[in-house]
C-alpha cells in the first residue's frame, strides 16, 4: 500500500536541527567539550574545570547523542577530534568568546568597570605605537581597561564591523560605506639596514639599489606584486626577496645581523624608539598606498565615553607626531 509519510514525521535534517537546538541550550556541555578538546583528555579537562572526569565524559556523550555524530576518536592513550568535533570546536570557540565579551559589556553597563576600550592593530603598530598611546592615556585616566587584537586589515575590519572592536589602526584601509576612516597618515617608506651597511650613509636610496642586496619584505601579495611591478620583474629570482614575513620586528632582527635590507614604514622616533644598531634611509620612490596608516571606526560609531576619550587622546598625539 502506497502513501505519503505522516506530516509529523521528522526527517534526518529536522532531527539534526533539533539536536543542534538542544546543544545550544546546554552551554555547560559546550564548555566541557571545549576544555576537553583543548587539553586533549577528559582527566585534564576535569582538573581544569574542578569537576569529576565522569561528569565531563557524560556531558560530552550527551552532546554526541544530541548531534548524532561522534566528536572524538577515543584511543587508548589520546583523544583525537573527528571532523564533526573540529567543526563544533571552531563554532564553540566563537560562541564562548562572544559570551565572554557580552559579560564584559554588561559589566560596563552596570558600572562594574569604569570603561573598556577594544583596539585592533597591525602587529607592528600594536607593538610600537599603542604602548605610547595607551600608557600616556592611562596616566590621566587609570581606570580604563584595554583589549588589543592584532592581525591583518581584513580580519580586524571584520571584527570592527561585528562589534568586537571599537577602533582599528591598519595600513591601506579600504573604502567601506559602514567604516569611517577618522584619520589617515602618510608614513615615510624607509630601507632599514645595519648602521655599517654600504647604503647606510645615503640620504636616500632607490628600490633598484636596495634590490642589489637580500631583501626582507612584508608578506602581503598586493605589496609584493606592486614591488615587482615597480622593478619590472616578472618572477622573483635568486634571493629576491630573501625573506617575507608579517612581522616588522623579525625583518629588523635579520637586518641587524646581516647585509639584508628591510623595506618598512617606521613610525617617528618620538612614538617608538629605534634600534641604534640600525639605520633608516628614505626610499626615493615609495609604494604610496602601502605607507598610509588609517584609524577606523564604524560610521555609526556609538563609542562609549572611554573609547571617545582614548580616541581623541590618541589622535592628538598622532597629529602632533605625523602632521
Amino acid at each position: 500500500m502506497s502513501g505519503t509519510a505522516p506530516t509529523n514525521a521528522m526527517g534526518k535534517a529536522d532531527q539534526m536541527q533539533s539536536g543542534l537546538t538542544r546543544v545550544l541550550q546546554n552551554l555547560p556541555a559546550l564548555r566541557y567539550f571545549h576544555t576537553v578538546a583543548l587539553t586533549g583528555s577528559f582527566r585534564a579537562a576535569a582538573e581544569k574545570l574542578n569537576i569529576a572526569a565522569s561528569a565531563v565524559n557524560r556531558h560530552v556523550r550527551q552532546l554526541e547523542a544530541a548531534i548524532g555524530l561522534p566528536l572524538f576518536e577515543r584511543r587508548s592513550r589520546a583523544l583525537t577530534l573527528t571532523d564533526a568535533g573540529e567543526t563544533l570546536l571552531r563554532r564553540v570557540t566563537r560562541i564562548l568568546d562572544e559570551v565572554a565579551m557580552t559579560g564584559e559589556e554588561l559589566a560596563d553597563l552596570h558600572h562594574l568597570s569604569p570603561g573598556h576600550v577594544r583596539i585592533g592593530a597591525h602587529d607592528a603598530l600594536a607593538r610600537e605605537m599603542l604602548p605610547h598611546l595607551i600608557l600616556s592615556f592611562a596616566s590621566r585616566d587609570p581606570h580604563v581597561r584595554f583589549t588589543i587584537r592584532t592581525g591583518r586589515a581584513p580580519e580586524l575590519l571584520a571584527h570592527l564591523g561585528g562589534g568586537r572592536l571599537d577602533m582599528v589602526f591598519v595600513y591601506d584601509a579600504p573604502t567601506d560605506i559602514n567604516i569611517r576612516v577618522v584619520r589617515e597618515y602618510a608614513l615615510e617608506t624607509c630601507a632599514v639596514m645595519r648602521h655599517d651597511h654600504p647604503l647606510a650613509s645615503r640620504d636616500f636610496v632607490t628600490l633598484h639599489e636596495c634590490s642589489a642586496y637580500p631583501l626582507a619584505l612584508p608578506d602581503d601579495a598586493a605589496y609584493l606584486n606592486a614591488f615587482r611591478k615597480r622593478l619590472a620583474m616578472r618572477e622573483p629570482s635568486g634571493c629576491l626577496p630573501f625573506l617575507t614575513t608579517n612581522s616588522f620586528q623579525i625583518m629588523r632582527d635579520f637586518a641587524a645581523r646581516s647585509d639584508l635590507v628591510s623595506l618598512q614604514t617606521p613610525l617617528p622616533a618620538q612614538l617608538c624608539p629605534r634600534n641604534p644598531a640600525l639605520s633608516y634611509v628614505r626610499v626615493a620612490e615609495p609604494l604610496a598606498r602601502y605607507s598610509l596608516m588609517g584609524c577606523c571606526i564604524m560610521t555609526d560609531d556609538g563609542l562609549s565615553d572611554a573609547c571617545r576619550g582614548f580616541l581623541d587622546h590618541g589622535l592628538g598625539i598622532l597629529d602632533g607626531a605625523l602632521a
